[in-house]
């Protein structure tokens, strides 16, 4: 059975890879985040800091998949590496 992952283009099944992973910061652009963001396939969860600077503190967005996403994600994946029994 063919299990289709969540992402609908290769840089956000990356994306979603790379969080599905435990990257809570993966590398995309910032059209590409608003995008995901926007199609609901990702969230912002909080922010990290950097440092600081002259005009305040450096802070980065943490990302995470909302369950149901994450379960496609998951269900996805297990159908791509099935076990041997």
């Amino acid at each position: 059975m063919k299990v289709k992952h969540p992402g609908t283009t290769k840089a956000e099944r990356r994306v979603l890879d790379e969080i599905g992973c435990g990257q809570s910061q993966p590398r995309m652009t910032p059209g590409l985040q608003d995008s995901m963001l926007r199609k609901g396939l990702i969230v912002i969860t909080g922010y990290q800091t950097l440092g600081k600077d002259a005009f305040g503190a450096i802070k980065v967005p943490n990302f995470e998949m909302p369950i149901p996403i994450h379960m496609q994600w998951c269900n996805a994946m297990a159908a791509q590496h099935p076990e041997e029994e």
